[in-house]
């Protein structure tokens, strides 16, 4: 980039009537020092002393101070630049000396040893026991440094971030510096030097400034600190007397005195603003009367009237609850205190305390509101908006005057707590426990059903059930056996008699609870609901179950055959069945589809179920002497039953063998019963066969080759050669057969 020179007058007069081209040399050499200050100070900031700095800043407003007068007042004559450096130049020199007051006042601190806050604390001017109101009066002090620090804290958190925005400011100026010394015009060198100088004291200042917070932070906390340890020392020396708590009642007893007169005043003039908004004019029987639809003068009287007695009473309230709070705290101090006593002051105070906090969000919001309408109310409306804040302001105050009295309450509840013995301890959370064993849950039929009747029907069902399938099993295996009923009625009965005694185990635990059937209306309402849209097949299979069970289609023990698979019934549930294959596998079938779908139960009346077995014997086999060999065969055979007498049939003449069929009876425990028996009925009848000369039929099959004219056969040389006309028949030897 070429670089261009800035276009300077021949002869421009000066206030000091130098040159302006010798003036901006001179200005330039002063500036320099400045650049490598600058440099230094973004690199690296050197620990100087603060007298070393105040006497830097001494010298660099005197040399400011010096180009200003040398730039002259500012004139309508005067360049751009010029009136621009003039700026930058005062902005340097206000912030100069901010920094030179800073110094200054950070140097007085350290000469002048200044009270921290807990030297100034009110001073208890006598040895212990100390009262109550000594007490309150350090507290309240702790209160203060309290708000003391959070506002230090929300300034140093501000400082920081000014700090940070100011250092990447001083950042960009320094770069713009750094580009301008490469390629710009001389003035623009030096407007580039003073502003990236101008930036980096702003972010010096802001550096001690932030530092300067610190350090008052830090002294804050110690003497925080110190206070907190004052205020516990007096707390473990506290003596309150009798006097003194008669003194603070008396005082609250004026207050409570005034309020009431204050109140029935108030009254008195509540009802002759409702007697004269009632004889008001009929045209004017809308509040909102006035212009822009703001309510009226004497609409606002009446309101105003209102929000005092209402106010009123929460006054007079509030200073009742200050007399129980004070016999409270000095009653805390009484070594025949229950610690059920305490317990009961600790929950009315958390109770109080959130009425109060309640109380005070709800003053608030109307502050803001009123507030809001004071400020676009007309002039004739301002006088009794006034007065209502007013009133607002002064019940907020005294909501917060409750506020930190309950808290002082709960402190010393806190304290009482923590110094006391085991036994207090443990007596302590037994009243705890027991105030939780009590707790209502929900009122019905004036009976109220409190947690602890819950968790003892709980457990009560919990045994129940335990105690019902302990009972059930016993009848089903020891009882109903004896009696005569075989396995699969003993397992029916049993799941029966559970869920009988479990209903009856359940409706005895809520009975001895005194816990109403009605409690359980709203829960038998849901799950009416739950089970007419979700739960359906649930219940389908539940009902299905019983009625296996009643109807007894198949029972524990039987031997069943569901879509190609059979095994045995092991157990009838609630929702499902459950059968053993004979594979080693379990089939779990709803309910519902066993009474849906075609069952084939094996030994639903008896054990003894019939065999087939198929074999087909080549024609020219005798059929009388066949079907004597497989009747034969079959006889043998160990596991065929011989009455009823096995059987054999003529089915019929297939294509490839006569095909009998034997038929036989056999008993069977197991699923694979009938399968063993058939193998083995096989095995003989193979046997029987071979002796008597049959044999068994295989697939045979006739192939007739059906031509017009009589087949050509040629040799053909080379490899195959492709059909042709006719039919031909292929030789794989060398030379193929073709014929056509």
């Amino acid at each position: 980039m070429p670089t261009t020179r800035a276009k300077l007058p021949e002869r421009r007069p000066t206030t000091g009537g130098v040159p302006l081209v010798i003036l901006w040399l001179v200005l330039s050499a002063s500036t320099l020092p400045a650049i490598w200050a600058v440099d230094s100070t973004i690199s690296e900031t050197p620990a100087i002393s603060e007298t070393d700095k105040s006497t830097s800043l001494v010298d660099r407003l005197v040399a400011i101070q010096a180009e200003l007068d040398a730039l002259g007042a500012p004139d309508s004559a005067s360049e751009p630049s010029q009136t621009r450096r003039r700026e930058s130049l005062l902005q340097l020199q206000r912030v100069l000396e901010l920094r030179q007051s800073e110094l200054e006042s950070r140097a007085l601190e350290e000469r002048v040893s200044v009270p921290s806050i807990g030297q100034w604390m009110t001073e208890i001017g006598h040895p212990p026991p100390y009262s109550l109101t000594e007490l309150d009066r350090l507290l309240d002090q702790v209160d203060a440094l309290e708000i003391q620090r959070e506002s230090l804290a929300a300034a140093l958190s501000s400082d920081r971030d000014t700090l940070r925005d100011l250092t990447e400011i001083s950042k960009e100026a320094g770069q713009e510096r750094r580009r301008q010394q490469e390629s710009g015009p001389p003035e623009a060198i030096a407007q580039a030097v003073l502003e990236s100088e101008l930036a980096e004291e702003r972010r010096l200042l802001a550096v001690e400034e932030s530092e300067s917070t610190a350090r008052e932070m830090d002294i804050l906390e110690r003497d925080l600190e110190s206070a907190r340890e004052k205020v516990a020392d007096v707390e473990g020396q506290i003596s309150p007397l009798r006097t003194e708590l008669r003194g603070i009642l008396d005082e609250i007893a004026s207050e409570r005195l005034a309020a009431e007169k204050t109140l029935e005043n108030d009254r008195r003039s509540l009802e002759r603003a409702e007697e004269k908004w009632a004889r008001r004019a009929p045209e004017v029987s809308d509040p909102l009367t006035v212009a822009n639809g703001e309510p009226g003068p004497e609409w606002w009287a009446l309101e105003l009237a209102r929000q005092k007695v209402r106010l009123g009473k929460s006054t007079i309230d509030r200073l009742a609850r200050r007399s129980l709070v004070w016999e409270q705290r000095f009653s805390l101090y009484d070594p025949s205190i229950t610690v059920s006593q305490r317990t009961a002051i600790e929950e009315a105070a958390a109770e109080a305390s959130r009425e109060l906090h309640r109380e005070a969000a709800q003053l608030r919001s109307q502050s803001v509101a009123f507030r809001g309408r004071l400020v676009a109310a007309p002039d004739t409306l301002r006088a009794p908006l006034k007065t209502l804040m007013d009133l607002l302001d002064e019940s907020s105050s005294s909501v917060e005057a409750s506020l930190r009295l309950e808290e002082r309450l709960s402190r010393q509840l806190q304290r009482a707590s923590e110094t006391s013995g085991l036994e207090d301890r443990v007596s302590r959370w037994q009243h705890r426990l027991r105030s939780v064993w009590l707790a209502e849950i929900v009122v019905i039929d004036d009976r109220p059903v409190t947690v602890g009747k819950v968790v003892v029907a709980l457990i009560l069902s919990i045994l129940g059930f335990l105690a019902a399938k302990l009972a059930a099993g016993w009848l089903g295996r020891g009882i109903l056996p004896r009696l005569g009923l075989d396995s699969g009625a003993s397992a029916t009965f049993q799941t029966l008699a559970f869920y009988l005694l479990l209903v009856g185990f359940l409706l005895t635990a809520l009975r001895i609870m005194n816990i109403p059937l009605t409690a359980f209306t709203v829960l038998g309402g849901v799950l009416a609901i739950g089970v007419g849209f979700g739960s359906q097949n649930v219940v389908g299979n539940f009902i299905s179950g019983l009625i296996l069970m009643a109807e007894r289609p198949m029972k524990v023990g039987d031997i069943v055959e569901l879509e190609a698979t059979h095994g045995r019934v092991e157990r009838i549930g609630a929702r499902s069945t459950r059968i053993s294959t004979s594979d080693g596998t379990h089939l779990i079938v709803p309910n519902s589809t066993l009474l849906e779908q075609n069952v084939v139960n094996w030994t639903l009346s008896d054990t003894v179920i019939r065999g087939k077995v198929e074999v087909g014997v080549s024609y020219g086999s005798s059929t009388r002497g066949t079907a004597k060999a497989l009747e034969e065969a079959m006889t043998d055979a160990p596991r065929v039953l011989r009455h009823p007498k096995p059987e054999v049939r003529l089915t019929e003449f297939g294509d490839n063998a006569i095909v009998f069929e034997g038929l036989f009876w056999v008993r069977i425990v197991e699923p694979a019963d009938r399968r063993r028996a058939e193998s083995e009925v096989r095995h003989r009848i193979d046997e029987s066969l071979r002796k008597a000369g049959i044999v068994i039929a295989f697939p045979q099959r006739d192939l007739h080759l059906d031509s017009v004219r009589p087949l050509d056969i040629r040799l053909v040389e080379g490899s195959v050669a492709s059909p042709t006309e006719g039919n031909t028949i292929v030789d794989e030897s060398e030379g193929g057969v073709d014929g056509a």
